[in-house]
């Protein structure tokens, strides 16, 4: 009887959440089911890329339709197993989170396999990662965990330099696979935490234009791989190379605006079914929706985006933890950067990337990444009333 008070006393202590009825009352509902919405969303575009249409219980998972309810599903289960752990946890061992993402940057470089041009990948087939999206999470959680310990209002020198090299680093390693979408996420991410933990904007506009001076200097330098820089000319002049360099932004744009009000109708794309715009199951995802579903489909798309997002920041407002409130800041600041630039890529007025549309492309580690932060956020939510 003793031994079943001190577990209960332990339990209530640390926040681990075990009533049930306390899960029922604090749950985020809209939040959850905005983001299923989503990835049903994604699934049903997957299913139209590759041209599957039907849905078949003899699972094939060298389908990337059910690889991906494959990863929804690990996804889920990642997203529920965090709501019942405390999150607060985490602030005291940030520095161990940033050690092991930090490893796996470095492991990409010894053990990883090129795609499309990066080196981002550690593993074998449908087993591989991507080190760099999981650290998404990684470098919210480093930043939110050291700058959540200061007491003063304002961020200090001490406190601006200690969060460059933090953040240095990984972009450094991020850069040099390369991958310059992601370090700009990392940027965003930075300066976005900064901003929330109450840094000067003189500082942060110094720092944002000191981070894009970085990645012209090493492109300058030539440690940027020549496809990148074909990239940006091709933002630059869209008309440059058409069957060439700029062959996939230029489908992306037709498909897009062929698609009209409301779209030619769910699996009857002409461009993403004869394949016009290459592998538009990952990043070229919303070239399918804006042909099938037209305008009236990217507008439920964007709105529920921007839901979810409402709803972190309102999480990271209620919450009384400023450790909370900063990791939900840094994830809202993920998840906004990454849609509008995905989005930005696929109508032109942002250079190409690589970067998945969260929720909706193809990929196991975004999927996962994403739903983990969700987790993190849903989390600090059901302990919104603590104060550590």
């Amino acid at each position: 009887m003793k031994m079943r008070n001190k577990i209960k006393t332990y339990l209530k202590r640390n926040k681990i959440l075990t009533n049930i009825k306390d899960f029922i009352r604090g749950f985020d509902y809209i939040l959850f089911f905005s983001a299923i919405l989503l990835v049903i969303y994604g699934l049903i575009l997957i299913n139209s890329a590759i041209g599957l249409k039907e849905f078949s219980f003899n699972f094939d998972f060298s389908s990337f339709f059910y690889r991906q309810i494959l990863w929804s599903i690990l996804g889920l289960i990642i997203f529920f197993i965090l709501l019942f752990f405390n999150y607060a946890w985490l602030k005291k061992f940030w520095w161990l989170v940033y050690i092991i993402n930090l490893v796996g940057l470095i492991a990409v470089f010894i053990i990883g396999h090129v795609s499309h041009g990066a080196r981002s990948w550690i593993g074998w087939r449908m087993l591989k990662i991507e080190p760099s999206e999981f650290f998404k999470i990684g470098i919210i959680i480093t930043l939110a965990g050291f700058l959540s310990r200061k007491k003063e209002e304002d961020v200090n020198f001490f406190h601006l330099f200690i969060t460059i090299f933090l953040a240095g680093l990984p972009i450094i390693l991020i850069i040099l696979q390369p991958d310059i979408g992601t370090a700009v996420i990392y940027i965003g991410i930075v300066i976005g935490i900064l901003y929330l933990a109450g840094l000067r904007k003189i500082y942060l506009f110094t720092l944002f234009i000191l981070g894009l001076l970085s990645i012209l200097i090493i492109i300058k330098f030539g440690y940027v791989e020549q496809y990148v820089l074909n990239r940006l000319l091709v933002f630059l002049n869209p008309n440059l190379d058409p069957y060439g360099i700029g062959y996939t932004l230029n489908q992306s744009i037709i498909a897009i605006g062929s698609g009209g009000l409301f779209g030619k109708g769910l699996f009857k794309g002409i461009q993403t079914a004869l394949r016009f715009v290459p592998e538009p199951h990952t990043d070229f995802i919303f070239c399918i929706l804006g042909e099938e579903l037209g305008f009236v489909g990217a507008v439920i798309l964007i709105s529920l985006y921007a839901i979810i997002i409402f709803r972190i920041i309102r999480v990271g407002i209620t919450s009384k933890d400023k450790f909370g409130a900063l990791i939900c800041g840094g994830i809202a600041t993920f998840l906004l950067l990454q849609f509008f630039i995905n989005i930005g890529v696929t109508i032109g007025i942002m250079p190409i990337t690589g970067l998945t549309l969260p929720l909706i492309s193809y990929g196991g580690s975004s999927l996962i990444t994403t739903f983990f932060g969700l987790g993190l956020v849903e989390s600090i939510y059901l302990r919104r009333f603590y104060t550590p």
